[in-house]
Parts: C-alpha cells; sequence; structure tokens
C-alpha cells in the first residue's frame, strides 16, 4: 500500500500514528515501529516524512482543543518547520490498539509499555507520537497532513540510533548541560538505562541534578527552581550559557513535568525527596 492510498483510506482496520520531530531527532522511530508491532500486533503499511509549517501544526491540534495547554506555544514551535514521520498501521481494532500503546501525555503518568512510559521520555511536550482520538478526528487529521510537503529525517540523525541518544529528553539534558560548568564528566556522572524506562531514567537524571546542585552555589539555584517548575533561573542559565534552540525548547518544555515527577519519585524515598524537592 503505498502513501497516497493511505492518506485516502478510511477503513475501520486501518490506523495512523504521527511520529513527532523529536522522535526523528532522537532517531528512534525504527525502535517505535518495531516495539508498536510486538506490543498490539499491527502491521506496518506504509511511511513517510512530512513537514508542518504553524498554520497546519495550528490546524492539526485546533479542532481537539489541544491548542489551550499552558505548553501548547512549546508544542508549536516543537512541529512548526520540523519533519514528522507518518506511519500507517493495519489489524482489527488499529486505532484502539495505538491509543493502548501509547501512553498518557506526562510521561511521568505513563505505564512502563507504553511508549511515552519508556524511551527515556519525561515530558508532555516532546512525546515521541501522536495518535488521534476517535476516527473522525484521523479522518480531518489526516486530510491535513496530506497537504503537507515531503521532507526528510534531520541532519546528522538517522531512523535508527543507540539507546543513548536522548535528546528528547529534559532531563538528561540539564544534566549534560550543566555538568561540564561543575567540573564533572556528564557521561560518567549518568547512565540512562537500556530498558528506557522513562521512571529510572528520572530518577538517575535526578540523582545527577542533586550531585550538581551540591557542586556549586548557582548549579543549585537553577536545579531547586527547575524543579519548582520556576522558569527564571531556567532562562538566565539559557542565554547566560548560550543554549541552542533545540535543547532551550527541550529544556523549557521539562518545565511542564517538574510536578509530575515531583508526584511520582517523592515517595520513592527520602534520597530522591531531596533531589526533586
Amino acid at each position: 500500500m503505498t502513501a497516497p492510498d493511505v492518506f485516502a483510506a478510511g477503513r475501520p482496520w486501518l490506523a495512523s500514528c504521527i511520529q513527532t520531530p523529536d522522535a526523528l531527532a532522537s532517531g528512534l522511530c525504527r525502535m517505535l515501529d518495531r516495539h508498536i508491532a510486538e506490543q498490539t500486533g499491527l502491521a506496518l503499511q506504509a511511511a513517510v516524512i512530512r513537514v508542518h509549517d504553524t498554520t497546519s501544526v495550528r490546524a492539526f491540534y485546533g479542532a481537539s482543543g489541544g491548542t489551550a495547554g499552558a505548553h501548547w506555544p512549546l508544542v508549536e514551535a516543537l512541529y512548526a518547520g520540523r519533519p514528522v514521520r507518518i506511519t500507517w498501521w493495519a489489524g482489527d481494532q488499529a486505532l484502539t490498539r495505538l491509543q493502548r500503546i501509547k501512553g498518557r501525555t506526562q510521561p511521568a503518568e505513563s505505564a512502563f509499555e507504553t511508549i511515552r512510559g519508556r524511551f527515556w521520555c519525561d515530558n508532555p511536550v516532546a512525546n515521541l507520537i501522536h495518535v488521534s482520538d476517535h476516527e473522525e478526528s484521523m479522518a480531518r487529521e489526516g486530510r491535513i497532513l496530506a497537504t503537507l510537503p515531503a521532507g526528510r529525517p534531520p541532519a546528522g540523525t538517522a531512523l535508527r540510533r543507540p539507546w543513548s541518544w536522548t535528546r528528547h529528553s529534559a532531563l538528561p539534558t540539564l544534566v549534560r548541560l550543566l555538568a561540564p560548568d561543575c567540573g564533572l564528566d556528564p557521561q560518567r556522572l549518568l547512565v540512562l538505562p537500556r530498558s528506557g524506562d522513562a521512571v529510572e531514567t528520572a530518577r538517575r537524571a535526578s540523582r545527577a541534578l542533586g550531585r550538581l546542585a551540591a557542586a556549586t552555589p548557582a548549579a543549585g539555584r537553577l536545579i531547586e527552581g527547575y524543579f519548582a517548575g520556576n522558569a527564571g533561573p531556567l532562562e538566565e542559565f539559557i542565554g547566560g550559557r548560550g543554549v541552542g534552540r533545540w535543547e532551550a525548547l527541550i529544556l523549557r518544555a521539562g518545565l511542564h513535568a517538574a510536578a509530575a515527577w515531583q508526584n511520582r519519585l517523592a515517595p520513592e524515598g527520602s534520597a530522591d525527596k531531596e533531589h526533586v524537592a
């Protein structure tokens, strides 16, 4: 089945799944394909890469109320001008199965077997995939996707990357950027779980950030503010250190996950409480 066929298919046994720009940036597309196939029993029929602009991404999310959240400006910035990978999956109750494997908007609230509960996912903006709410919205979204220009994966990335590559994860990004300022090696400070478990990733990252917070007063203020969801110290860090556009986007996205991770990690012990308070 070709891409034009599936754009116009409208078949109840066929459903689409959008791999978002962060999935491509982290080179996780093939891993996501394999996970979906293994967990749902669905069969991949076709895949194409398209590029949203500001107008199309607003139309894409607008009808379902997705533009109303506090993190919407970051979602728009994530999509506009960047490629997405549209995949179509075939099987009985295809859309329902994709919805079950997606996970919740907040990775901190997602089960491990879901995509957002693993693959090192940690924030509600760069959370790897979009699945339509129902058949009607999938049809409407499909009409928008069919009008988008063709694209290609981001320069310097592949459709598959090693397990340690996490350009979409906010907490590891903060560790990676802040550690050298504290005289520490980020690769030694934070070793990510090969399983991709989102909770274990956040736990290890919060512990690494706890070490960084103890290293210098400036790092301590930044990390304390970050886990409190306070944008001020982060914006000072971004501006003062010259953080790149992509990393700045991911770090800002992480602010919208701070409360969720506090709720998930705080009960696990006093050590974790210290690092996420």
